[in-house]
């Protein structure tokens, strides 16, 4: 039997996100993630799933040269109904770097 991909929480709420949030928006799976690791911090969850979530904000925060604080607002406004397919795209980009 083949092995399932390997694919973290990041990237599964990215590419499928009604599956994590009411409307899946941009700004739901961004605040879905958060929550996931800032409740994960206390259990034993992969290092490397948990790093990954601050890093990837960073390297995004490089990708899109944001002008506000609140950067998954205007995430969402640059891209409009194509932000969560995008900031799913820059985290595969982000992936591949590692």
């Amino acid at each position: 039997m083949p092995k399932p991909p390997d694919i973290d929480i990041i990237e599964a709420v990215l590419t499928r996100p009604n599956m994590y949030t009411t409307n899946s928006t941009v700004g739901e799976a961004s605040s879905f993630l958060a929550g996931y690791f800032w409740g994960s911090k206390e259990l034993k969850v992969p290092p490397n799933s948990i790093e990954n979530w601050p890093a990837f904000n960073m390297y995004l925060r490089e990708q899109i040269n944001p002008n506000s604080v609140n950067f998954w607002k205007e995430i969402e406004q640059k891209f409009g109904n194509d932000a969560l397919h995008k900031v799913c795209e820059f985290y595969l980009d982000f992936k591949s770097l590692k």
